[in-house]
């Protein structure tokens, strides 16, 4: 097999395309996790961040495929802007609904009314005397002092974390926005593209599976060319996981010299999902493909169309 590289190009209205789909959805979900929290007083830490990064970067992919971003770490990096722009969101929210309307209800007399400066007034004095700063920045550090409490589910006490254990926390949310939205961006650009047609390889299909110890044979047998050798270690057979399945993918116009083939290794996780993680990748011709598909037994031709790979018997 050739080694397949992406081109790294990210070009600039696919940047902004990104950036645009990326910060609708951090908007929406920050805002989203606000109201659970303020209006129904209900928020799971950890779990809600890793789930609204998950959701962002869900949105985000089809920016990156819209704007044929083909650099993971351009990729990654908005990612990461629109994952931590969700908490700030979730956060500004706090502070400018939640927090100025504690302020505001604090200072309300019966029969009198409270105007914007009071509130003003009344915040930074407050601020300033918890914890020496005042604005957005002084919220947070307050809600530090505060601390964030976790408790049980079977009980209503629990471990409460403040100041310094509660910045450590505010860095491992942050960490988690930003690793699983970049992540996720960055996937999506480094799925295989054709310069040619300027467009995205269609979606892979199922080819052959393997017997999962023959792994280094096979990965062997690829990457060396040795395809004849590489057919006869695989079948096209149900294999039960663990197990080798290699996928092809073609280019939208089914081109027969850009094929594109991933080895994927199949397992189980303690539930019995199964997990999937490539092994190799590499582009081959079609009549590669069909030797690899010629050496395994009762092995059918198989046959590029538009719509991706299909066989024919």
């Amino acid at each position: 097999m050739r080694e397949y590289k992406s081109s790294g190009i990210a070009p600039f209205p696919g940047i902004l395309t990104a950036l645009v789909n990326g910060l609708i959805a951090a908007a929406i979900v920050g805002g989203i996790l606000f109201a659970i929290d303020h209006y129904i007083g209900f928020y799971l830490i950890i779990m809600f961040p890793v789930v609204a990064s998950f959701i962002v970067s869900f949105v985000l992919t089809m920016g990156i495929t819209a704007g044929k971003i083909r650099n993971g770490a351009v990729a990654f990096l908005i990612g990461a802007i629109c994952g931590l722009a969700t908490m700030g969101v979730y956060h500004f929210l706090n502070y400018q609904i939640g927090f100025k309307t504690d302020v505001k209800n604090a200072i309300s007399q019966p029969g009198s009314s409270v105007t914007d400066q009071d509130e003003q007034l009344s915040e930074a004095a407050f601020l300033k005397q918890e914890v020496k700063q005042t604005g957005f920045t002084g919220f947070l550090m307050y809600q530090a002092k505060q601390g964030i409490t976790i408790t049980r589910s079977t009980s209503s006490s629990g471990l409460t974390l403040s100041n310094g254990w509660a910045w450590g926390y505010f860095g491992i949310e942050v960490l988690i926005v930003a690793f699983i939205a970049g992540g996720g961006a960055s996937s999506t650009a480094n799925d295989p593209f054709d310069e040619r047609s300027n467009a995205w390889y269609g979606k892979p299909v199922h080819v052959l599976s393997a017997p999962f110890g023959e792994a280094p044979a096979l990965r062997g047998a690829l990457k060396n060319g040795s395809f004849e050798t590489a057919g006869q270690l695989m079948t096209r057979a149900s294999l039960a996981a663990p197990r080798l399945d290699l996928t092809a993918c073609s280019t939208a116009d089914g081109h027969p010299e850009s094929i594109v083939l991933e080895l994927n290794e199949i397992t189980l996780d303690g539930k019995k999902n199964a997990k999937t993680r490539k092994l190799e990748q590499g582009m081959v011709t079609q009549l590669e493909l069909e030797q690899i598909m010629a050496s395994a037994a009762t092995q059918p031709a198989i046959a590029a169309t538009n719509d991706g790979l299909a066989t024919a018997g």
